[in-house]
């Protein structure tokens, strides 16, 4: 019975089924039913229901993660909000010397900015 129970192999094939799952329902998500990625998520549901893993909401558990690393860089979320709010401002006013210095100010601080047309998301380093 000494390897009747390979959890890290068995957590392997878990993950590389998930990786393999997600590489193929983007490249086809429209073309795959809904039924059938139901039943896939509901397979892979029952498969981390064995091994007692991802329980929590991945939205929730991002967002805990997200703010433990920001503890641990001594950055506030509202300070990071505060600073793209006064990027933003800068870049409407075309003062782009000054929107470059607050990305590059929190780029120091290991917070990354990332513009998505009108909008600035924000990840930490290592994210």
């Amino acid at each position: 019975m000494s390897d009747d129970f390979n959890t890290p192999r068995a957590l392997a094939q878990l993950h590389a089924l998930a990786k393999q799952v997600n590489l193929w329902c983007s490249q086809i998500r429209t073309k795959v039913k809904p039924q059938f990625r139901q039943k896939l998520l509901s397979a892979f549901g029952e498969m981390t229901e064995i091994f007692n893993i991802l329980k929590e909401d991945p939205r929730s558990f991002v967002k805990q993660n997200k703010m433990a690393v920001l503890e641990d860089l001594g950055v506030r979320e509202q300070d990071i909000l505060a600073a793209i709010k006064v990027r933003d401002d800068a870049r409407q006013k075309k003062d782009w010397k000054r929107s470059d210095e607050i990305r590059d100010e929190l780029s120091a601080k290991g917070i990354f900015l990332m513009d998505l047309g009108d909008e600035t998301v924000w990840r930490v380093s290592g994210e």
